[in-house]
């Protein structure tokens, strides 16, 4: 595979409104196994993902591309269209299906689908919307905002989901059965499952990492052993599956925003893992995002950032659409959390708070360094010392910030602190020997 990143080639010019290889983004992926997968990806002048082409052509030389997908967005980041380029078919003649729900439109002051029949609730979350499959659902939420449960448009119950005391998934019941997740840190280590509530447990599915991206998985195969999976992921997520044991390997595709593209894929394999690191219910066709669900047909959560307006920006407005993922910029981002630009400006904002802080302390050492006079200066350095303290006290918080209180305490009262609490110390013990003289008719010298 080769990745371009910049725009000194044919296909992707300079046209008016874009941002095409001046932002870093990646605009064309090379694949040598098979030049029938080449991607090409425009972008419009806010960043977002205009337009995807495949092919071996991909728009050279004259020739069209095999298939063109193209995105369309309102001002506030929602997408409000995906069209599909007439006689779109892969190299082996089938047809692309579209990236996600055409036409749909949205609440301007709440960025809410106000398509007929979709439905929220007063909090924000997708209470009734439609599948991947082209199904209707409706979900039910708890009182944290959590998924709970998803009913088909008849409200027979497709699925159950219960939590920990975070948003981690503990359990979830549907006509799988029950399976339970273990986690590990911010991960599913394993998986069981019980025939119900107070069955044992069966073990089902193990999962190794090397620090955030899945490695292998082991699973149980119903015989006694387990099967062995090996994990290849590219930029995004799980690309390729291979199991030697079978002798034998799965590569997977998927559209930008998730849409599976079978035609592109090739074997078979157990993952659920089907864009990026999300885990994709069979059932509701969602994807666990661990802090909220994610719709591969809506292009965007179904649930507002936990956050709130925190994770919002006003130096990226398209960061003000709690809905989004990513900015709609799925080919150079990924959100596993839920929480991509909440922690992405929270960061942004401790920068530059450093920088303020840093900028503040050299301004304050040059002032000094321009004082002669020594008393002047001693206090003037004590100050510096309190106020630099403080703001970075105030910056890291918790203990730290409040051992570096202290120390500054210290630093300022020296011994004095020492000799107030000796004074002290023999007061209350003078106190002490008063009280219990009085009591047994003794006398204190």
């Amino acid at each position: 595979m080769e990745y371009y990143y910049d725009r000194g080639w044919a296909g992707v010019g300079e046209s008016n409104g874009t941002q095409n290889g001046k932002t870093g983004q990646l605009t064309r992926i090379v694949d040598n196994k098979d030049r029938n997968r080449d991607k090409i990806y425009e972008y419009d002048a806010l960043g977002r993902l205009r337009t995807v082409r495949g092919g071996a052509a991909t728009g050279f030389s004259g020739l069209p591309a095999n298939w063109t997908q193209s995105y369309v967005y309102d001002r506030w980041g929602n997408r409000t269209n995906v069209n599909v380029a007439p006689n779109s078919v892969t190299s082996n003649n089938q047809a692309v299906p579209t990236d996600g729900i055409a036409n749909l439109s949205y609440q301007q002051t709440s960025n809410r689908i106000n398509t007929t029949d979709y439905e929220y609730d007063p909090a924000g979350n997708l209470v009734k919307g439609q599948a991947a499959d082209g199904s209707w659902q409706r979900y039910q939420y708890d009182a944290a905002n959590r998924f709970g449960r998803c009913f088909d448009n008849a409200n027979n119950s497709l699925q159950g989901s219960g939590y920990t005391s975070s948003n981690r998934r503990l359990v979830t019941n549907d006509a799988e059965g029950l399976k339970w997740y273990v986690w590990g840190g911010d991960s599913v280590m394993a998986e069981y499952t019980s025939a119900g509530w107070a069955n044992a447990l069966t073990w089902q599915k193990s999962y190794i990492y090397a620090g955030d991206s899945l490695l292998s998985t082991y699973t149980n195969n119903g015989s006694g052993g387990e099967t062995t999976e090996f994990h290849h992921p590219d930029r995004l997520g799980t690309k390729l599956v291979t199991n030697h044991q079978a002798n034998n390997s799965f590569e997977q595709s998927t559209l930008p925003f998730g849409t599976s593209l079978t035609a592109e894929e090739s074997g078979t394999s157990t993952t659920n893992r089907k864009f990026t690191s999300y885990q994709r219910s069979n059932v509701t066709k969602l994807d666990y995002a661990v802090n909220r669900s994610y719709s591969s047909a809506q292009g965007r959560f179904t649930q507002v950032d936990p956050i709130g307006m925190s994770a919002a920006s006003l130096i990226a407005p398209q960061t003000l659409n709690m809905y989004s993922y990513c900015g709609n910029d799925p080919i150079n981002r990924t959100d596993p959390s839920g929480l991509f630009f909440g922690k992405l400006f929270r960061a942004i904002g401790k920068i530059f708070k450093i920088i303020v802080i840093a900028l503040a302390i050299l301004v304050a050492v040059a002032a000094v360094i321009a004082i002669q006079e020594p008393m002047l200066r001693s206090l003037a350095i004590k100050a510096l010392v309190w106020a630099s303290t403080t703001l970075v006290s105030q910056f890291v918080g918790g203990k730290i910030g409040a051992v570096l209180q202290i120390a500054t305490n210290l630093y300022f009262s020296g011994p004095k602190i020492i000799v107030n609490l000796a004074s002290t110390l023999k007061k209350l013990n003078k106190v002490a020997e008063n009280i219990i003289c009085g009591k047994f008719g003794w006398r204190s010298f």
